[in-house]
Order: structure tokens, then sequence, then C-alpha cells
């Protein structure tokens, strides 16, 4: 993008930056309009500067961007295509509308997936998540000297094993069982692979 074209989106209200400046993180460098005081604004290494200084070179340059918050969630672009869940568990895909009300109810709900995959991702996590509240026979009370398990993930030797808690919900889907074996036959029914994969979302480093 030129620099005349970014300097429209500044107008607009949108952050720009330039692709030499490096991956959005929290190191990143972009420019914003101030539309009161009139000047753009530039924050650089977690910090902002109310003013910036235009250079030649970023006049030439041709390598300008819109810049984008650094998140987890995934938005779809005007004319972008999207997968949802549909009703039964069925995936599909549908082109995004910023003026369709289905499409931005689906958004706020999180029923708006980049690939197949990821919507395939979210409803196996889905169907664990109810699985497990079937088989949960114990509900987190506010008695601390009650002593309840859930699944949990060690990382430092990769295994899914029955962890035991008194008064600490660390999770709000985080489901409780009234034993360390009726912990751990949950986890062989449902499967420490699928657990790792789909509860956890813990990507296994290929061998």
């Amino acid at each position: 993008m030129k620099f005349t074209e970014i300097l429209e989106e500044l107008k607009k209200g949108e952050k720009v930056t330039r692709e030499e400046w490096g991956e959005p993180d929290c190191t990143i460098d972009f420019i914003m309009y101030d539309q009161k005081k009139d000047k753009c604004e530039f924050y650089r290494d977690g910090k902002y500067y109310d003013e910036f200084v235009w250079v030649y070179e970023d006049i030439i340059a041709e390598d300008w961007k819109i810049y984008e918050e650094p998140t987890q969630v995934w938005k779809p672009k005007e004319g972008e295509a999207y997968y949802v869940i549909l009703t039964h568990g069925f995936i599909d895909y549908t082109i995004y509308d910023s003026d369709n009300r289905a499409d931005n109810e689906r958004l706020s709900l999180g029923n708006c997936f980049k690939t197949r995959e990821e919507a395939e991702h979210m409803l196996e996590k889905i169907k664990i998540i109810n699985k497990l509240k079937e088989l949960s026979n114990f509900n987190f009370g506010n008695d601390i000297n009650e002593i309840k398990y859930s699944i949990g993930y060690y990382v430092d030797t990769k295994k899914v094993c029955p962890n035991m808690n008194r008064f600490t919900r660390i999770m709000p889907f985080e489901v409780y069982f009234a034993s360390k074996e009726d912990c751990q036959k949950a986890i062989e029914i449902i499967g420490e692979e699928n657990l790792k994969k789909y509860y956890f979302d813990i990507v296994e480093e290929e061998k």
C-alpha cells in the first residue's frame, strides 16, 4: 500500500504500519491519527509518542498496511468466506456480510471460523465438555473441606491426570468428580489423546 493510500485509511480511523516494522507483538510500531489534535501519533515499544514526523523513506515506501491488533479471535473481512457450526453439528461455509444479522450474531457468539478444521475442533471440544458433564458426579460447593477432582494436563510429564482440589475453581466450564477413581474413569472413557487435543488444545510436537 502506498503513502497516499494509508493517509486515507488514517482519516477513517484505521491504524497503519509498515511491513519492515515487524509483526504485531509487544514491540510493534504503528501510527494513528488524532482528529481532535489534527496530528498523527506514534506507538513504539509499548509507548505512545504524541507526534510522528514523516521522513522521505516513509513517503516513498510501498509496504504500508493496516495494523491489526494481536488477538486469538479471528474475524472475517467483508466478503471473506468463513465456516460455521450449524444445527445437528453440520459444518458449512458462507460469505461474511457486515450488514447480515446472522453473520454478526455468529461472530459475537464465536461461531465463526477461518477453516473447516478449526470449526471441527470446536465442535469436538463442545462434545467433550458436554460428555464430561454427563459423567460428573460432584458440584463445586463452598465447603473448602470437600475434596474434589478435576482433569488436569501436566506440562512436565505431558500427561492428563486427576487433579485434587479444595477451593480453587480454575475454569468456568471445569467439571468435577467425587473421587480420583471417578475422574480417572472419565479420562479413560473420553481418551487421553482426545482430552489433550480438544479439551486442552495441546499441540503435540512431531517426533
